[in-house]
């Protein structure tokens, strides 16, 4: 089978690992905080500090996968779409964990699988 890259999806060249993980993170926060109707550009300083969400929405511009209107973020379609993908994946794991964590380890039983989630 042979895969197809999609701009936005997947390593881009001269990125280290690290640093896409970095991206994904910063796009699940902003998911989470679109989630809590928190679309400000105040919103991201107050959870990640003032340096951090600068260097965030930098990134994520140069990217193309969110856009400032004002003092609101909105995500680009390529953006969107990536965040889902990463939110649902985590949810997925998270569900996982707390559904079968008792059938993969017993440490993973009851509270701990719940501090774990949160």
């Amino acid at each position: 089978m042979r895969h197809r890259h999609r701009r936005g999806h997947g390593l881009a060249q001269g990125r280290s690992m690290e640093d896409e993980q970095r991206l994904e993170e910063y796009l699940e926060t902003l998911w989470s905080l679109r989630e809590e109707g928190r679309q400000g550009l105040a919103d991201i300083r107050e959870a990640l500090g003032e340096s951090e969400a600068s260097h965030l929405l930098l990134s994520l511009m140069e990217n193309r996968w969110v856009r400032v209107e004002g003092e609101r973020f909105e995500f680009e379609p390529d953006g969107e779409s990536r965040a889902a993908q990463i939110v649902r994946r985590h949810r997925l794991a998270e569900r996982l964990l707390h559904d079968k964590g008792d059938a993969i380890h017993p440490y993973f039983s009851g509270s701990r699988t719940s501090r774990l989630i949160e």
